[in-house]
């Protein structure tokens, strides 16, 4: 801008100047003289322009003589204002390993004149040898000069290998269709992690494969051939859905590592390229033959506990003594290697009907082996009493191992199922005589005092006088006991009343939906109070069908308690209002 100003008040001086020759008419060799004089201005005002592009734009680097991978500094400097984007260092992606691009401008004034200056500084490092040549950059138009640099080769420059490399791993390379092998990702860092620069990480791969990374990384430093390494690890899950063979692309690290020669101190940047070779899996057929759930592993077991309804663990040897409509839990586990959760199938049982029946969804987790495990957990309920035959469970898999089907099993039991004796009745039945039978009683019953009173007084003699005397002296007695008892505080009885509380286990069990305390508890429960309506009685035990269900039904729903605890509080209520009220008649009496 500044040389185009110079050259345009050049143009306008000229123009003035042959104007007022031309006004005064000089002579022909005036002419001759301005012709020449405008020729010098004109030929100086190109120059100038020209070399003020020749100093615009400047590419300098810091030492053109290294070695390599030596890290040097390229800068490229524009007098003028501009932005980070104006500098394009692709054309170095070629023959260089950069590091960031740092971007800054200033601005200063000298003897008023005021200059912006743009600068742009990279670090480069090559791995070629011999002549290698900076090309030129254009920045607004304007380009710099190419550079050429002399590169030596440096024997002490170390293999990308003795800085970085991958031991990979997997657990097997034949399988089933949905049978899963494990790939470990091992990446060795022999240097100081710190020098890691433009890290990218392409993750395992494979056409056919599902590949599912297991956890999070796992890192930790290991001496391997007397160098401290630092190891990161990670586990892959490889599934093929169908048979045939896959290639498994391991792992892919691309950075550059910044290291510091042994010979000339220098800093020097090493590109790392490094990935294991891949690997052939084997994906064997479906057997034809095989019937039930496809279920590949080369390990399945199958285990199952009992406890009852105090969570004590049964001896499943011999048949096991019940109670009817006490709760029984049943727990199966099944342990399976190297298949995933989503594979593993259902466990259906066939109980009979003269059992209640309520499970829990499916359990998930894995053992220390990093097995997978399922945990199915029944409560089970018999409504009569009797022998009570429950199935056993059979599970088929296919051992991947042995190549051949196998079938694994845990035993049923027995029930001996009877009747709780301290449980409340199911229904209580109300006696109804006949009239005419209740009259010949009270009948009866009218006429044998008066036999029995006529026979006292025929033979009364002085006993009269003397059991009249007894009775004075017991109603004198009994009014002095009541008039002391009177006097007694109400403290004691008050401070005796809260340790005779207990805490409501039924109550607990429901505001927890703990499904086998309640079943035990409601049965105390209903022996603790017996006279409850029958509606009530009713609508308590629909809410707790509804609560069982929500709690052990296939599509669990979430139940509101609070029903069914207004409930149990008005029962209680009720129950305990009739032994007060003959409490009351009797201090009446």
């Amino acid at each position: 801008m500044v040389i185009r100003r110079m050259e345009n008040t050049m143009y306008s001086i000229f123009s003035q100047l042959l104007s007022q020759l031309r006004a005064s008419k000089l002579k022909r060799a005036y002419h001759k003289q301005f012709a020449l004089f405008s020729i010098v201005l004109m030929s100086l005002a190109i120059s100038q322009s020209a070399f003020a592009n020749d100093i615009q734009v400047t590419a300098s680097v810091s030492q053109t003589r290294l070695s390599t991978n030596e890290v040097f500094n390229l800068q490229v400097a524009y007098m003028g204002a501009a932005h980070r984007e104006d500098f394009d260092p692709s054309a170095l992606d070629k023959d260089f390993t950069q590091g960031t691009v740092q971007f800054g401008s200033s601005r200063y004034s000298i003897n008023g004149k005021v200059t912006l200056r743009s600068e742009w500084n990279i670090s480069l490092a090559t791995n070629k040898s011999g002549n290698v040549i900076i090309p030129s950059f254009e920045i607004n138009g304007v380009k710099t000069d190419p550079i050429t640099l002399h590169v030596s080769k440096d024997p002490s420059t170390p293999k990308q290998s003795d800085l970085i490399s991958f031991d990979d791993s997997i657990s097997k390379t034949t399988l089933y269709p949905k049978e899963m092998a494990t790939f470990t990702s091992r990446l060795l860092v022999k240097t100081d992690p710190r020098g890691l620069q433009n890290t990218k990480l392409t993750p395992p791969s494979g056409d056919g494969l599902n590949i599912e990374p297991v956890g999070q990384p796992n890192q930790y430093q290991k001496i391997i051939n007397g160098i401290e390494t630092t190891v990161v690890e990670q586990d892959y899950r490889v599934t093929a859905e169908q048979s045939g063979t896959h290639k498994l692309i391991p792992t892919r690290l691309q950075a550059s590592v910044i290291s510091v020669s042994r010979t000339t101190g220098a800093r020097r940047i090493v590109p790392v390229d490094v990935q294991s070779d891949p690997i052939t899996l084997t994906v064997k057929e479906k057997p034809a033959s095989y019937q039930g759930a496809w279920l590949p592993t080369q390990s399945l077991t199958l285990q199952q506990g009992w406890q009852d309804s105090e969570g004590n663990m049964l001896d499943s040897s011999n048949a096991i003594e019940a109670k009817v409509g006490q709760p029984i839990t049943r727990i199966i586990a099944l342990v399976v290697q190297d298949v995933n959760a989503e594979s593993l199938p259902d466990i259906k049982i066939d109980y009979p009907n003269s059992v209640r029946v309520y499970s829990e969804k499916p359990k998930f987790g894995q053992d220390k082996s990093g097995n997978t495990v399922m945990t199915l957990k029944q409560v089970i309920m018999p409504k009569k009493s009797g022998e009570i035959t429950l199935p056993s469970v059979n599970v088929p898999w296919w051992n991947s191992k042995a190549n051949q089907a196998e079938t694994a099993k845990v035993n049923g039991i027995t029930l001996k199922a009877k009747v709780d004796e301290n449980a409340p009745p199911t229904s209580q039945t109300i006696n109804v005589q006949p009239e005419s039978t209740a009259n010949a009683i009270e009948s009866d019953k009218s006429t044998e005092p008066q036999t029995t009173s006529t026979a006292n007084i025929t033979n009364a003699s002085f006993w009269p006088y003397t059991t009249a005397l007894f009775a004075i002296l017991w109603l004198i007695t009994l009014a002095l006991l009541v008039q002391q008892k009177r006097k007694q505080p109400k403290t004691t009885a008050e401070e005796k009343t809260p340790s005779k509380v207990q805490p409501n286990s039924f109550v607990d069990a429901i505001k927890s939906k703990d499904g086998t305390k309640i079943q035990s508890t409601f049965t105390q429960w209903q022996a603790q109070n017996p006279d409850i309506a029958a509606d009530i009685k009713h609508s308590i035990q629909l809410e707790i069908n509804a609560l069982m269900a929500s709690l052990y039904s296939a599509q669990q729903q979430d139940y509101d308690t609070q029903t069914l605890l207004k409930l149990i509080k008005q029962a209680e209520k009720q129950s305990k209002k009739k032994p007060n009220n003959k409490q009351d008649e009797i201090a009446k009496l």
